[in-house]
């Protein structure tokens, strides 16, 4: 059976929920867009069960999937595994000292315990699964790229493995399953829970091809109680961003490669803000392993970190400020603008003018 999302006068929000209640029929609140979401044959049931006064719009409940990023066919070993971090200066010297860490969320897969990670204790699951664990893989790689550390070289190799904020405690969201799905109303239920937990960064690299009006209003929602979001581009390689990217409350990440050339799967256009390394990204996986992929994705996750760096130096950082400081100290790559956005992040240049 269908599932939808009735969005309720505000007002309206405990009558209908309260009549569900009385009827015995099996729903899930989304209070923070006063919407219910429930099983109906039709979307037009739902005015007639629950009161055609109370009800201002009914959305379907669709699929979202994780945004497809690909597994790099090389060898390990021929890989720089800090190209990515050298590019955008992001070196352990510029962790900020003497700050508190901001509470960052990633909503996602799930994130895999591993020895080169450190979780918060906050840890939440609305995916159809059982756990907070990630049994796909994608959630625990970008927890990586965000906030991975090794105090020991890995594998004897030359350059010990970290993040852009090592040790930074990560708080995991679990949202997609094994397959990469999920639909809207858990990701709304899991910004809600982000709104509730007093997150400041939510990094999401999930995808939709067309605007959906319940999840603008959660992001709209998290946006209004000054929640940075991030999120990936898309990685079909064409104009048009996908959504949550193209949402103006969204910080739009789009993905280079290491010829500083935008990434020929990186989606573009004029809602895009800044590009990250997307290409031959190495970082953590399940069982304690590690993985190399590429995609928008992890070049969200980069910046992802690169703000929590920027909350650290400044706990209020707000939107339009993030924007300011990505404007003036990003590093302009020979391509348009549709294509880089602002350019490419400066971690050097951002803390050297927070810092001023």
């Amino acid at each position: 059976m269908p599932q939808y999302i009735a969005k309720l006068k505000e007002d309206s929000f405990q009558h209908c929920s309260a009549l569900l209640d009385q009827k015995g029929i099996d729903y899930l609140p989304l209070q923070h867009i006063h919407a219910l979401c429930l099983n109906a044959s039709r979307q037009w049931d739902l005015f007639e069960l629950l009161g055609a006064e109370h009800v201002l719009r009914i959305d379907r409940d669709v699929m979202v999937s994780l945004i497809n990023d690909s597994k790099t066919n090389v060898i390990q070993q021929t890989v720089d595994r800090q190209w990515a971090l050298q590019r955008i200066g992001a070196f352990i010297r510029r962790i900020p000292k003497r700050y508190a860490p901001p509470k960052v969320a990633v909503i996602d897969s799930g994130i895999k315990a591993h020895p080169y990670l450190r979780l918060a204790k906050k840890r939440v699951n609305f995916s159809d699964e059982k756990g907070t664990t990630d049994r796909h893989g994608h959630g625990t790689h970008l927890a990586g790229i965000i906030a991975g550390y090794s105090p020991v070289r890995h594998n004897k190799q030359l350059n010990p493995f970290h993040g852009v904020f090592p040790r930074l405690p990560l708080c995991n969201v679990k949202a997609f399953n094994k397959t990469g799905t999920s639909t809207v109303s858990r990701i709304i239920r899991a910004l809600g829970w982000c709104i509730d937990e007093n997150i400041r960064l939510v990094n999401m690299s999930f995808d939709l091809d067309q605007h959906h009006p319940a999840l603008y209003e959660a992001i709209q929602a998290c946006a209004d109680r000054g929640i940075l979001m991030t999120a990936a581009s898309g990685n079909d390689g064409r104009p048009g961003l996908k959504y949550p990217a193209r949402y103006r409350e969204v910080i739009a990440v789009g993905s280079i490669n290491q010829e500083n050339q935008v990434s020929n799967f990186s989606q573009f256009g004029t809602d895009l803000d800044v590009v990250a390394p997307g290409e031959n990204i190495y970082s953590t996986w399940r069982d304690g392993r590690f993985k190399i992929l590429s995609g928008t994705s992890m070049a969200c996750a980069h910046v992802t970190g690169t703000l929590a760096l920027m909350l650290g130096l400044k706990p209020d950082l707000t939107l339009a400020e993030c924007r300011q400081i990505f404007s003036d100290t990003c590093e302009r790559l020979p391509t348009s603008l549709l294509l880089q956005g602002n350019g490419l992040i400066n971690l050097r240049k951002i803390v050297q003018q927070m810092r001023e």
